[in-house]
């Protein structure tokens, strides 16, 4: 009797152990699946339940080779629909999401569909990894930063007549294509998770869905616009980057009919950490050359030939083939979110057709330019590991950031050197409107979710980060009167950050508000020095610079037109 009561408790404890782990897995409100779970991922990216072709999550689902939409029962070269001759493989375009090739798009519609590498990528390095099981289903269970979960079967492969290593990995594919012969996909046992491995497409695999929104047609940014800055640094200048370019836009002109934009360069090096001797000896301000955009394509004129060439073209559709640089071809991927660190707008995967096979350019950002700056807009046989976007300003409000640099390079009166300071995160007990009289506001409850702001200041300018807000906020700074000296209503959905000019402050602590109905986040930084001093200085500081179109710096006025202290002045 004794032993029949322990195996009965021993099975009631392990019955329990299973549900509560099941019950610590499953993120889902009720059955019916699927769901798209929302796991706190950077991008917004929402995860499916459940894999195609199955009904509860830890279901096998269908396997799938790359680009079909059916099963079969062998998965070989010879039975792979995108195939010539036994060997060539059909190019279906750089990512096949939401497209016809889209077996998850097909069979659930919108807005489901395969996930892409960065997608599967961000899945794998933001998500905590657990190998386990569920219902008695061995697979990996992903949570996300907000706690939600979602599992993964590891149900093995198929190649050829055979099926692989089931309850041992789990092997799902992505949308991103490599090559001519290959896809990524995501895998992972009991070990770790990995990522971007390469596998012929005539393999049978999984496949995890994504919830994703598609960009409408016309939510288009301009990219040629006043106002408009590019930081751009030098990957061999090391971290701090001791070398860094701004461009932007500064004055109108006409050329061929055309009303076009003038485009400078303004470079800042850091010579007491490099040894570069040519670098030196290049001006600090020069012409970059005139630009003007419509149809939302992007053009420069090439003064060599006297004729406009095109940079970008961001009318084109889904992996239709582009021309630039006269003579190469170039492959542009969909319009997507999400997936991209510092960049909350619509982008473009763009691929070299070289003849080994497509070779990845850098991405080209709508409203942005090329992910390596304005004007790298493709690599073309090689590869240039210079240049590298930092960030990208629209008057105040940032539309893209690289935090993973600090710049070294840009003198401390321009803002390089920056203090950091924290906000206190509050979720309000109620609402409580944006004020504009400078009275005090109501406060809340102070909150322990994880999500946080930062913000950063040197005595001429104020950067607050928003890239993990996606909602409308009320930016406001008080001084220590209570009195407001900058207020201004965003929508955090579009940018990730704002630059805020605080040269002309007074002296003292102020106080910096990000709030909605909902939450609100507060920080604090102080100013040295008062604005009546700070001007003072740059008068003091004032040099004339004189260059040429050409960039070359000239010791005085010329006839046409001169470019002084970065502004145009035309000498008859």
């Amino acid at each position: 009797m004794k032993g029949k009561l322990i195996i009965i408790l021993m099975s009631l404890m392990t019955f329990a152990t299973s549900r509560a782990q099941d019950d610590n897995v499953l993120s889902c409100p009720d059955d019916n699946h699927p769901h798209a779970i929302d796991l706190g991922l950077p991008s917004g990216t929402k995860w499916a339940c459940c894999n195609v072709g199955a009904d509860i999550p830890e279901g096998s689902g269908g396997y799938y080779s790359w680009g079909e939409t059916s099963e079969k029962p062998i998965y070989s070269p010879e039975t792979y629909l995108y195939v010539n001759d036994g060997y060539f493989y059909d190019f279906l375009g750089i990512d096949i999401a939401g497209s016809t090739y889209d077996v998850a798009h097909k069979k659930w519609g919108s807005p489901w569909m395969m996930p892409s590498a960065a997608q599967s990528e961000e899945l794998v390095n933001v998500c905590t990894y657990l190998w386990t099981s569920l219902n008695g289903v061995i697979g990996g269970k992903f949570t996300g930063p907000n706690g939600n979960s979602i599992f993964l079967p590891a149900a093995g492969y198929h190649c050829d007549y055979n099926f692989i290593d089931y309850g041992e990995v789990g092997i799902y594919w992505s949308s991103t294509q490599v090559g001519y012969t290959y896809a990524t996909s995501f895998q992972f046992w009991k070990a770790y998770p990995d990522i971007y491995q390469y596998y012929d497409r005539y393999l049978g695999r999984n496949i995890r869905p994504v919830a994703v929104a598609l960009p409408v047609l016309d939510d288009y940014r301009t990219m040629v616009k006043d106002g408009k800055v590019w930081k751009v640094g030098f990957y061999g200048s090391g971290n701090p980057v001791q070398h860094v370019e701004y461009f932007y836009f500064d004055g109108d002109t006409i050329i061929d009919g055309k009303a076009c934009k003038q485009m400078m360069c303004q470079q800042y090096r850091n010579l007491d950490a490099s040894d570069d001797a040519y670098s030196s000896q290049l001006p600090s301000l020069s012409y970059v050359g005139a630009w003007y955009e419509e149809d939302k394509k992007v053009y420069t004129y090439d003064t060599t030939n006297k004729q406009f060439i095109l940079m970008y073209d961001f009318s084109v559709g889904a992996n239709d083939t582009l021309l630039i640089n006269q003579d190469d071809y170039y492959l542009i991927g969909p319009r997507q979110t999400g997936g991209l660190k510092g960049f909350k707008g619509v982008y473009r995967d763009v691929w070299w057709l070289a003849e080994e096979g497509p070779i990845y350019s850098p991405s080209w950002l709508e409203g942005v330019g090329s992910i390596d700056g304005p004007t790298i807009n493709v690599y073309s046989g090689y590869v240039d590991p210079l240049r590298f976007l930092m960030s990208c300003t629209v008057d105040d409000e940032v539309i893209y950031f690289n935090d993973e640099y600090e710049d070294g390079a840009t003198p401390e009166e321009m803002n390089a050197n920056k203090q950091r300071f924290d906000f206190t995160h509050t979720i309000k007990t109620k609402p409580k409107a944006p004020s504009m009289g400078g009275e005090e506001r109501t406060k809340g409850v102070e909150s322990t979710d994880l999500q946080s702001l930062y913000g950063e200041y040197s005595q001429q300018q104020l950067s607050i980060h928003l890239d993990p807000l996606d909602e409308t906020y009320v930016i406001c700074i008080t001084n220590e009167s209570n009195e407001i000296v900058y207020e201004k209503t965003v929508n955090t959905v579009d940018i990730v950050g704002l630059n805020i000019d605080i040269s002309t402050y007074a002296k003292g602590r102020y106080t910096a508000t990000v709030e909605n109905s909902n939450e609100s986040f507060v920080g604090e930084f102080e100013v040295q020095t008062t604005g009546i001093e700070t001007i003072r200085n740059k008068k003091e500081d004032v040099k004339t610079y004189i260059y040429n179109l050409q960039g070359q710096r000239i010791r005085s006025l010329q006839k046409g037109l001169n470019i002084v202290n970065g502004q145009k002045i035309y000498v008859k």
